[in-house]
Order: C-alpha cells, then sequence, then structure tokens
C-alpha cells in the first residue's frame, strides 16, 4: 500500500504579536482539526470561535466551534443549507462570516462554481445567527468572469470610515491549464480586489479596486487574502503566494496606512510569516495557507498538508477502495484552479492529473508513448482510445509500476514532492466530466432474466420474442443526453394513456431506472466492412455503470411498431471513471447459457464471454419535515446474467456494414437475478405498480417520486486488497416542467 503522499487539511493556529513590525510568531499554536477543513475562516461572538471550511463531508460548509480555541467541535449540521439557484453543488470553497455593526445580523462570503459557464462567482448568504443557516442572496455578488472569475472572499470592517470592505482574488490562473496550478508562466492576472460594501454587506458599493498583484517573488499567483489592523493603526493584509498544492506555498503580507492603500509587500527576511518547515505544535508545516486572521491580530488559523510520519498519516490506497493498484480507471476532471477539462485516473482516494503528470516528464520512462503524449491533454479520452488496447495496456503497466511501494521510478513521483503537489487531488476536490465525446449510442436488451420478467408481466402468453434469443437486440439511443454522474434528471412529459385507456398529455407517472453496463468503443471499422466476433474484445476500451433512466408509461404508449423513442431520449447517467478492459480480464465468466445455437458470425471462440461484475442500487428519499432522507439497497446482482457478450454485440451491430466509431457507447440492457432483490429495475421490482417496494422508515415506493436519488455501484473481486470498482453512478429526479 501506498504511504509516500498525504494532502490532508488540517485547521491550525497559531499567535502572532501584531504591535510591532516585523511580525513575531509567539511560542503557541498547533492542530486544531485533524480531518479535512481547507480554506479555514473564523469568527468570534459572545466568548465561542466558530471557524467555517470549504465544503466536504457532506456540507457545503463545515463548521467548527470552541470556547478556547484550542479544542474544536466539528458541527453535524450545514450553516448553509441551501445555495443560490445558480451555483453548482461540487465546488463551494473558501467561506468567510463577519458580524454587521449595529444590528448585529451575520454575512457569509463564499466562492462558488456557475456549472452552465464554468465561472467562479462570489455569493453572499445572510443570518441572524453564527451558525446559520444562512439565506443565500439569488444573484452573484462579483464573478470577474472576463478575468477567470472571482474567489476567496474576506470581509473586513474599519472603524475608521465606518465601512465594510470586501477583498477577494480574480481566479485568472483558472484559465490557464497544466502544472504550476494553471498558470506556470504568470501570464495571467491574479490581483487582490478590494470592493467597498452596501451598509447590509449584500451588495457592492462603487467599482473594486486592484490593492496587490504577484510579483517574481510570488511565483504563479497570490490569493486567500485576509485583512486585519495592529493596535498602532497599520493595516496588513495577509495573502498566500506560490502554487496552492505545492510545498512553496507560503503565508505572506503587505501593510498599508489606509484601509484602500497603497499595500507594500513585506519581502524576505520577515516572510513569509509562514512556510514549509516551519515548527508548530512539535509538528513541521507543509504547504501552510489560507489564513484567516481575528480582528485584533491575536490569532490566527490556516491550513496545512500532513506529512508521512506526522500523526494520522494515512494510506493513499485503502485495502478496500474501488480504484485500487489493480484498477488504474481512467476519466476526465477539472478541479477548482484549473477550469480545462483533462484526462486523469484514480488511484486510491486522489486522482493523477495526467495532463500535469505527462507535462513534466512524468512518462520519462515510457519512451513509446512519447509521440502520443498529447493525449493526455486532450478535453476527453478519445484520443487515447483511439490509440488501441496494446497501448492502453502499456500505459496501464506503467501506472501501476509508478505507484507500486517499490516502484522503479522513484524519482519521477514517490520522490518527486513537486509533481506529487501539482498532479495529485484528493477525488472530493475534483470535478468529473463525460469521459468520453459519444458520437452514437445503442443500447441493446441482453439481460435475458429482464427481458422474462418485463414479459411476464405485459405478454405472460410469450414473455421472449422469438428472435431474442437468436441475435441480440437493440435499439439507436439519443448520445446528447447521456450525462456523467451526479448530473440531475428531469422528469419527462409525455403521451402516456389514462384510465380510460385513451392518450393524454402529462408528466411521467411511472419514471424507473435500469441497471446496465455500457461500454466505450476505441476502434471502428470502415464502413461495409463487419467486426469479426473473435477480434471485437480489441474494440472494447472499457466499462462504466450505465442507468438507462425509463419512462414506462410512456414508453408502454409509444413503443408499438418501432421500440421505445421519448420514453429513454431524456436522460442517460453513466459513471466517471473508465474500467480499462484489461482491468476486468481476471473476472472473465460465462455468460448465460443460451440454448439456441446462434448463427456462426456470432459464435465466439472463448465461452468467458462477460464479467463477474457484483452490482448494487440504492435508492435515497428527500428529506423533510417528515422523513429524515434515508438509503436502502435495493438490488444486488451480478453483470454475469447476460445472454450476450460486448463482441457479439459488436459483430451484429457491423454485420451489415455499419460503421461503429471510437467514442461510440454500447448498453448491455437492464441487469436482472432471478429473485426480486436481484432485479434491475422498479418495473419488475413493483410488477408494474402492484407491489410497493418498502423502504425505510415506512416508506414505500412503486416508481420514482421527485427528488428521489438513483445510486448503481459496481465492482469486481476485492478480497486481496485489489478491488475493480467504477465509482458510483448516481442522479437525482427533479420536478417535471409544467407544460399543460
Amino acid at each position: 500500500m501506498l504511504q509516500f503522499l498525504s494532502l490532508f487539511f488540517l485547521l491550525c493556529y497559531f499567535c502572532y504579536n501584531v504591535l510591532s513590525f516585523p511580525l513575531t510568531k509567539r511560542a503557541s499554536g498547533g492542530l486544531a482539526i485533524e480531518s479535512s477543513f481547507p480554506d479555514p475562516a473564523f469568527i468570534q461572538v459572545n466568548g465561542t470561535y466558530y471557524a467555517f471550511a470549504t465544503n466536504g463531508g457532506g456540507f457545503h460548509i463545515p463548521m467548527a466551534s470552541s470556547t478556547d480555541f484550542t479544542t474544536w467541535t466539528l458541527s453535524d449540521s450545514d450553516p448553509l443549507p441551501k445555495l443560490p439557484a445558480w451555483a453548482g453543488p461540487n465546488n463551494i470553497w473558501a467561506p468567510d462570516v463577519i458580524q454587521l455593526p449595529g444590528d448585529g445580523g451575520f454575512v457569509m462570503y463564499f466562492a462558488a462554481e456557475n456549472p452552465d459557464t464554468s465561472t467562479h462567482c462570489i455569493a453572499v448568504a445572510t443570518s441572524s445567527s453564527p451558525t446559520g443557516p444562512y439565506e443565500p442572496v439569488d444573484e452573484p455578488f462579483v464573478c470577474e468572469a472576463d478575468r477567470g472569475g472571482a474567489i476567496d472572499p474576506a470581509a473586513f470592517y474599519d472603524s475608521d470610515s465606518q465601512a465594510l470592505y470586501l477583498v477577494y482574488k480574480v481566479d485568472g490562473n483558472s484559465l490557464g491549464g497544466g502544472g504550476q496550478c494553471g498558470n506556470g508562466d504568470g501570464s495571467h492576472p491574479t490581483p487582490i480586489m478590494m470592493q467597498k460594501l452596501s451598509a447590509d454587506g449584500t451588495k457592492p458599493d462603487g467599482d473594486a479596486e486592484e490593492i496587490l498583484d504577484r510579483d517574481d517573488n510570488d511565483g504563479p499567483l497570490i490569493e486567500a487574502p485576509s485583512l486585519t489592523r495592529s493596535k498602532d493603526g497599520t493595516y496588513v493584509l495577509f495573502f498566500s503566494s506560490n502554487c496552492y498544492n505545492g510545498k512553496l506555498y507560503d503565508i505572506s503580507y503587505a501593510t498599508a496606512s489606509a484601509v484602500t492603500g497603497p499595500y507594500e509587500k513585506v519581502h524576505a527576511p520577515d516572510a513569509p510569516l509562514l512556510q514549509s518547515g516551519d515548527d508548530v505544535g512539535g509538528g513541521k508545516l507543509s504547504s501552510p495557507g489560507g489564513a484567516d486572521v481575528d480582528v485584533d491580530g491575536s490569532k490566527i488559523v490556516f491550513h496545512a498538508d500532513e506529512k508521512e510520519g506526522d500523526p494520522g498519516v494515512r494510506q493513499m490506497i485503502s485495502p478496500d477502495s474501488p480504484f485500487s493498484l489493480a484498477n488504474i480507471p481512467f476519466g476526465i476532471i477539472t478541479t477548482a484552479n484549473t477550469t480545462s477539462p483533462r484526462p486523469a485516473i484514480a488511484i486510491g482516494d486522489y486522482a493523477l492529473d495526467l495532463a500535469v503528470f505527462a507535462s513534466n516528464d512524468g512518462f520519462s520512462g515510457l519512451w513509446s508513448i512519447h509521440t502520443n503524449l498529447y493525449v493526455f491533454s486532450e478535453p476527453t479520452l478519445n484520443a487515447f482510445a483511439a490509440l488501441g488496447r496494446p497501448v492502453h495496456r502499456e500505459v496501464r503497466k506503467y501506472l501501476q509500476d509508478i505507484f507500486a511501494q517499490d516502484t522503479p521510478h522513484p524519482d519521477l513521483l514517490k520522490e518527486n514532492e513537486t509533481l506529487k503537489s501539482h498532479a495529485l487531488f484528493p477525488l472530493k476536490d475534483v470535478k468529473n466530466h463525460l469521459p468520453l465525446h459519444i458520437g452514437d449510442y445503442t443500447d441493446f436488451y441482453v439481460g435475458k432474466n429482464h427481458a422474462l420478467n418485463c414479459g411476464r408481466i405485459f405478454r405472460p402468453e410469450a414473455p421472449l420474442a422469438a428472435n431474442y434469443t437468436h441475435l441480440p437486440t437493440g435499439y439507436h439511443g439519443r448520445a446528447s443526453s447521456v450525462v456523467v454522474s451526479g448530473t440531475p434528471i428531469r422528469r419527462p412529459n409525455g403521451q402516456i394513456l389514462d384510465a380510460a385507456s385513451k392518450p393524454t398529455f402529462s408528466h411521467c407517472k411511472k419514471l424507473d431506472f435500469e441497471l446496465e453496463l455500457g461500454a466505450f468503443v476505441c476502434r471502428g471499422n470502415k464502413m461495409g466492412e463487419p467486426i469479426p466476433v473473435d477480434e471485437a474484445a480489441e474494440n472494447v476500451f472499457g466499462l462504466v455503470l450505465m442507468n438507462d433512466w425509463s419512462a414506462r408509461d410512456v414508453q408502454m404508449w409509444e413503443m408499438v411498431p418501432l421500440g421505445p423513442f421519448n420514453a429513454k431520449n431524456f436522460g442517460t447517467s453513466v459513471s466517471a471513471w473508465v474500467v480499462l478492459a484489461d482491468a476486468l480480464e481476471k473476472y472473465r465468466c460465462p455468460a448465460l447459457e443460451n440454448e439456441t445455437q446462434v448463427l456462426k458470425y456470432l459464435q465466439e471462440g472463448r465461452k468467458d464471454n462477460v464479467f463477474d461484475i457484483n452490482l448494487e442500487v440504492d435508492l435515497t428519499t428527500k428529506e423533510n419535515q417528515a422523513k429524515s432522507g434515508a438509503t436502502k439497497t435495493i438490488t444486488k446482482t451480478n453483470a454475469r446474467n447476460l445472454l450476450f457478450s460486448y463482441p457479439q454485440m459488436l459483430a451484429h451491430h457491423s454485420i451489415t456494414g455499419c460503421p461503429i466509431q471510437v467514442g461510440d457507447l454500447l448498453g448491455s440492457g437492464t441487469i436482472s437475478g432471478e429473485e426480486v432483490g436481484s432485479f434491475g429495475s422498479m418495473y419488475e421490482q413493483s410488477t408494474n405498480g402492484k407491489n410497493p417496494i418498502p423502504l425505510n422508515d415506512g416508506e414505500t415506493r412503486t416508481f420514482l417520486e421527485d427528488y428521489d436519488t438513483i445510486t448503481f455501484r459496481g465492482w469486481a473481486g476485492g478480497n486481496d486488497g485489489e478491488k475493480i470498482g467504477f465509482g458510483n453512478c448516481s442522479g437525482t429526479i427533479q420536478p417535471a416542467l409544467d407544460l399543460a
């Protein structure tokens, strides 16, 4: 197991004497919260300190409290339970809270991402209590969209002018890409801005002014500003410089005699104030940053990375991780400060940014890939997939060697602190995107048990069609509505039959999930030239979990004679990480027995043509006043319950000469076992709504209700620390639009 990396943020405290300059550290301080608590800010109210951090632990804003500034207690509630409508749920970071003079209300500022525009903006929320709940203001406070976005807000009340101010960073480095936090040459400005505020703190008063910018001593960026005032009247602007995930990251400061500046940076030997290697509470700091300072300058909180050997060090890959060293799945990510999508792999609880890894000589030990390194800077995996399975196999093996405990290339990553800090990100801090550009999507129907179960409901006299066992049945799906896991799914409208069996326009009342696997194609064929079945495995890049959401009532009315149409085209979810076909070789097994002798073009030479993959489905209900919002596993089954394999699907799909292309997606069809608890859809489990499915707290379902969340999990192996997992495939149902 790997132990050479530890990127867990800590909330620390340290006391300063700001009566005179340069600032001097007093010998008190140490670890306050031994868990992820990045970008901390704090406020003191009636003798209690409250600290707030970037999203994590299931909260938009994690919160902690202390009465002595030494012992902190993490809160089990979210002070920001609701986000503004424009903000996405995944990137909520760098909060700050200020108490207003006069009425004593509280205003929270935080950065959020608008997923529609990929722009970082600062948001505002208000509350009558420091612990919330904070009610967000509808519109963004500031975006700086043309310069990369606005992040890292910090508020300050100036008693001289009796005015409120907000300082923040222009996120220019998010316009870059690659190493050094996306701004390796420093070409994208990242200035600190100051904005005067309205009396209630929720609106700007005039235009923002630039008060500080990076110079050559700061590395690629400056960020995380925090403003305070010393007892002698000097204004002190704290900030972090250098790359936020590198060992040079630090806490520096600038001073001014007026709140609006000009601010002059303090340089060595009096700054940085905190840097890697500094002693805090008997331990050595690593990459301190994101500081917030008390109004009287006597206390400061900041985050820092754990170092190997310190208390609380964690292994990078836990034995039960779905992303084991035996796996190495590929995906597409962005991070908070780098919004250009790029390839990555998942390893343990981390993602390795392959664009950064490649651009910093990470592949110097694999010469065969050097002419194709560009594929790791592409916004999708299509170019990498098109290199073919021999290359995938070679790259995967090389990356396994890189992460092995006894790696033959220790200098490339294991002992390269700079590259680790630039290229490795906690999975919770990355945003996943659709892994490949999908040109075409075909959904098959080869889960025999599902076909039997459904047929017994609507066609009991002949559950299976006459052709079912002779060929892998399929239909052309809609590629434009395939989305990555976590994307909300809107309940569709359409034609359904009413109680009198007459067509009527309505929102779907029988919304369902379908548990499937999806396969991405890595090698195509020329038009007119079929893919031989015994060669077709080389056309499969890898597998994902897939939920082909289904509007059953729409489907039942429209499907004759040409099959489903609108009932299937409104949304298909896939998991974010593609498990390469080679990672699953160890888990091959025979498909369901087919009593029909298929035609020669479908006859495979190998019998272990499908995979032994465990599959589970969770249903989570909406939390409300009456119910706590509970999760129940409603399906457990296995991917071996297929009648045809992916090579057979490809051979059949192309037998007419149909050209298959790199990036095409093939769905397996719903995978069900033979018992109720193993059925891969609610249609089967509830017998088309006749038998309610029991959940927790007395709740039941026949079909999905608004705000229900469906989550798929899948994995092969796992008993020996070599689990081959897919991660989750989830989606939450949003109410239908009112089109009546």
